[in-house]
């Protein structure tokens, strides 16, 4: 993954030459070091609490609680890296916008991503809490089932995980509040270091529990970010209304899904494949029958392409 994210930036600098000059004389790079060096904190903030799990399970827990830990994370990591790239990409944007003084458009296109992101940060992370199991067995085998605890606490983890980084980044860091974006970091960062002595004093550390007081500090960190955000730089935001949270409530139909489809004894590999194609049709038909705005737009979207393609005006 890493060579391929290499590779990419590498092509992207060659092709980008094409249509902008880059100037190397007279930098002053002091400037931006605060900048980059909160870049790379936000981007590995993730990866600092994960290796303090790891950390602590290799000192003080069973070879096998590190190896449970390591394939849900490998799982994981893939739509992770996805999620954190789809966040990304939009700073540029919103950055423009606050640098003109649009605060309006700031605004709009900030609630608009995280509707977009909604769309499909629920479902999917929905749908690899109930295929735990099955994605465990698949990847791992029967002696590794016991991580499907641990693969259900990672999805958790993830949905709860990406709304904290878009606040993060998206908002704090993009309306240049770099100090409370670190404050946050070091403040939930102590508050996981002692969630994890707590289970050691209690003889409870396992893959699951550090994967679930990770996740605890990072909802910390969501918390403090979303109520500094509207208290203190009183940007107008509405993640958590009807509009976005109903992308939640949608998904937990897969359940029941997963529930009927386990009684008909399916095979490993079916199971999964079924679950999955029944689980998006539902989702969708769910959203056509409420007239979602989002899927009017995806769906307005596809029948343009299928017509340029045509050649239908």
């Amino acid at each position: 993954i890493s060579f391929f994210i290499f590779l990419n930036n590498i092509i992207s600098c060659i092709y980008i030459r094409k249509y902008i000059k880059f100037e190397f004389k007279n930098l002053n790079l002091r400037k931006y070091l605060k900048s980059l060096f909160m870049i790379l904190l936000m981007t590995n903030a993730s990866i600092l609490y994960t290796q303090l799990d790891r950390f602590f399970l290799s000192l003080y827990s069973p070879l096998e609680e590190i190896a449970y830990y390591g394939l849900a994370q490998k799982i994981l990591s893939v739509i992770m890296i996805m999620s954190m790239a789809m966040i990304t990409v939009s700073i540029p944007r919103l950055g423009f916008y606050l640098g003109e003084k649009m605060k309006n458009e700031y605004e709009n296109l900030l609630n608009s991503i995280f509707s977009y992101m909604s769309f499909l940060l629920f479902p999917l992370g929905i749908g690899f809490m109930i295929l735990s199991k099955e994605i465990i067995l698949l990847f791992g085998g029967e002696k590794y089932l016991a991580a499907y605890f641990a693969m259900v606490c990672f999805s958790i983890r993830f949905i709860v995980g990406t709304i904290q980084s878009f606040l993060s980044r998206q908002v704090l860091f993009v309306n240049k509040k770099e100090n409370i974006v670190t404050l946050t970091f070091f403040i939930c960062g102590i508050v996981n270091l002692i969630l994890k002595i707590i289970l050691l004093k209690f003889k409870i550390l396992g893959a699951s529990t550090s994967i679930i007081t990770t996740g605890i500090s990072e909802f910390i960190i969501l918390i403090l970010s979303y109520i500094y955000a509207q208290k203190y730089l009183n940007i107008k935001m509405s993640f958590f209304s009807l509009k976005n949270m109903k992308y939640l409530l949608y998904s937990l139909v897969f359940f029941t899904i997963k529930y009927f489809l386990e009684k008909l004894g399916l095979n490993l590999i079916s199971r999964i494949f079924i679950t999955i194609i029944l689980s998006i049709i539902t989702y969708f038909l769910i959203l056509i029958l409420t007239e979602d705005l989002l899927m009017k737009e995806a769906l307005q979207k596809v029948r343009e392409m299928i017509n340029k393609k045509l050649g239908i005006v």
